[in-house]
Parts: C-alpha cells; structure tokens; sequence
C-alpha cells in the first residue's frame, strides 16, 4: 500500500492532480457555455422584447389595465395580442374581457375573432387621458415656486 502512494505521489501526474485539472476544466466549460448561453438569450430578448422600463412591473390599477386593452383593441386586436401586451395571465384576461363587454366597452367579433373597442370604449379612454392629463404634477410648483409653506 505505502508502494503504491509512492509511485502516485511521485509521479508528477498524480491522481489528486488530475481529478483537480479536470475539475478546473469542467468549471472553465461551464463558466464559458453559461456565458455564451448569457450573451445569446440577451441578443434574442433584445430582438423580441420591447425596452423596459425601470419599475415597469409595479402595481397597475384596473382603470390603468381596462384603458390599455381599450387602446390595444383600438384597430381589432385577437386575445392573445391584448393577453401578451397587457401582460395578463389568460385567467385575468377572460375577467376583464367579461367585463369590458358586459359594460359596452368592447366587442367581439365572431369572424375574424377579433376584439373591438366602441364608441363608449373610445370615449372612456379619452376621459382617462383627460385625467390624467389633468393630475400630471406641474414641474414648477412642484419645485416649490408655488409659494405653498412658504
């Protein structure tokens, strides 16, 4: 037995030795397959992907969603459009497409399985552009220039 540990230890390749150069190696391909894996999932995330923006999955009100879809199903739009754009679960959007027809909001029409937004749903979505025109903070008084606790 001590032979044999001394033959392997004196041989300059030794077992330790190799098993630690063919860890290294197996390492070394893994990092450089990760990375290649890295550099083309973003070249193709980057192709496919719109541009987010940073906070672009925070909390999104009913109103916010319900317009989306309204401006979305502008020109006709298939479900699966609105559900990908919206950024919905096919449960979540099956809720609000209920609900937007059941309110005269939206339409569905049966030959080309497209959805359209009506009348009420055009003027719905200028009423929130409105508000939300209405709301935008001033970029002077909010500076403080409005004289308020001054």
């Amino acid at each position: 037995m001590d032979d044999l540990h001394n033959r392997l230890s004196a041989h300059p390749h030794n077992v330790a030795d190799m098993h630690l150069s063919n860890d290294r190696q197996s390492v070394d391909q893994r990092e450089t397959v990760g990375a290649n894996i890295t550099s083309v999932s973003s070249r193709i995330e980057g192709l496919h992907a719109p541009k987010r923006r940073k906070n672009h999955f925070r909390y999104r009100s009913r109103q916010e969603i319900a317009s989306f879809m309204l401006k979305e199903a502008e020109s006709g739009a298939l479900r699966s459009r609105i559900q990908y754009r919206a950024y919905l679960s096919s449960q979540q959007l099956k809720s609000y497409l209920e609900f937007l027809t059941a309110n005269g909001l939206i339409e569905y029409n049966s030959n080309d399985r497209r959805y359209y937004t009506t009348q009420k749903g055009h003027d719905l979505i200028q009423a929130c552009e409105r508000l939300a025109g209405a709301i935008q903070p001033n970029t002077e008084s909010s500076r403080g220039e409005s004289g308020v606790g001054s």
